[in-house]
């Protein structure tokens, strides 16, 4: 006796199957038909859960997207910042094998694709923004700095520690992670009052 599966279960088995065949093959070197050929299904009928591998990777993203938070941040400005990063660092740990595929794929997407995930982050970077923009009204940060200029540090401070992450294939304690690199970015490096010109 055949069993039948629903729509939902077909979708995660697709899904499944790309991010590992993704993962092994590449992005660019993995078809449509080797896709449905993994999990022993009609190529034709992967076309009517997705109608390209880029359907794909833009609905494993989605699944990112929609893990992200609701409920809305607590705490000081610093206590705000690190809830972000250690967010962004638990995301990465936890979708591992999708920010590894993002990351080598990423300059051969097409526009489209590509476009896609600069939303995405584009999106998360507004609650960073927000946070902020915040904390220049609460005087948690210098009036003479731009919120796009703080910004910017946040964003280059964790996505290089995600980079770094990804790379080597480290796995940190978010919280822990996230509390040393807001430190650095809240204290800086240089001694109160030196000049270093």
């Amino acid at each position: 006796m055949r069993s039948y599966k629903s729509a939902d279960q077909r979708k995660t088995e697709i899904l499944e199957a790309a991010l590992d065949l993704f993962s092994r093959q590449g992005f660019q070197d993995t078809t449509m038909e080797q896709i449905s050929s993994h999990i022993k299904m009609a190529r034709t009928s992967l076309y009517e859960y997705y109608k390209s591998k880029e359907d794909i990777l833009y609905s494993l993203i989605n699944e990112i997207v929609e893990e992200e938070r609701e409920k809305p941040l607590e705490g000081s400005i610093r206590a705000q910042l690190e809830v972000l990063a250690a967010e962004s660092i638990a995301r990465l740990q936890k979708n591992f094998t999708l920010y590894k595929i993002l990351f080598q794929e990423l300059p051969t997407l097409s526009n489209p694709t590509f476009d896609k995930i600069r939303a995405w982050q584009g999106r998360s970077m507004i609650l960073v923004h927000e946070v902020i923009v915040n904390g220049i009204k609460e005087e948690a940060f210098k009036a003479t700095r731009k919120p796009e200029d703080i910004a910017f540090v946040f964003k280059a401070l964790i996505g290089q520690r995600l980079a770094d992450i990804l790379i080597t294939d480290t796995q940190v304690e978010p919280e822990v992670e996230a509390k040393r690199l807001i430190d650095l970015m809240w204290f800086g490096i240089g001694q109160e009052g030196s000049d270093i010109s």
